[in-house]
């Protein structure tokens, strides 16, 4: 039903593919976080207690204090740029599912109005058109030339409807 598009079409952009694709963008940007963070201040303390002998103790207290040269700004910036590229795939993943939802649902509506048009329309009138030429030709009304023009028009329109009822069973199978 038409009311039911919007739903699926929401859950065509919720893919699996696409779900994967947010999935990286996350853990590179969590790299990304990484890399600053390795490359941080480093606050160093330490202590050890050594004994050197009956009665001889020995203490060291170890303090150091590590300033970043390289903040890991361009792992960092790698990270991102995957990152973003990996949104980017996941966002064109999502709309090109979509479309192709949307696309699907919209050809089945079209072929199956297209098919009913035929049906209801073309084919009774080229139907009622080609017996009155019949008919017609019968009461030496007509030539036999617009007999069979007639006759061709009914036989094309019922060609039009088994064409129609194809692109229909298709447009199904293919949703």
């Amino acid at each position: 039903a038409r009311s039911e598009w919007p739903e699926l079409v929401a859950r065509a952009r919720r893919l699996p593919a696409v779900a994967a694709r947010r999935l990286v963008a996350r853990a590179e940007r969590a790299r990304a976080i990484e890399e600053r963070a390795n490359r941080g201040r480093q606050l160093v303390l330490g202590g050890e207690l050594l004994r050197d002998g009956p009665g001889a103790l020995s203490a060291i207290a170890t303090f150091g204090l590590t300033l970043p040269h390289d903040r890991g700004a361009r792992e960092a910036g790698l990270a991102l740029a995957d990152a973003n590229e990996a949104d980017a795939q996941a966002d064109g993943l999502a709309a090109r599912g979509s479309l192709e939802l949307e696309r699907a649902l919209h050809d089945v509506e079209h072929t199956g109005e297209l098919l009913g048009i035929l049906e209801r329309e073309l084919v009774p009138a080229a139907d009622d058109a080609a017996r009155q030429r019949t008919r017609a030709f019968e009461l030496g009304e007509t030539t036999v030339v617009e007999l069979l023009a007639a006759q061709r028009t009914a036989l094309a329109a019922h060609a039009r409807v088994s064409d129609a009822q194809a692109a229909h069973a298709w447009a199904r199978v293919r949703e």
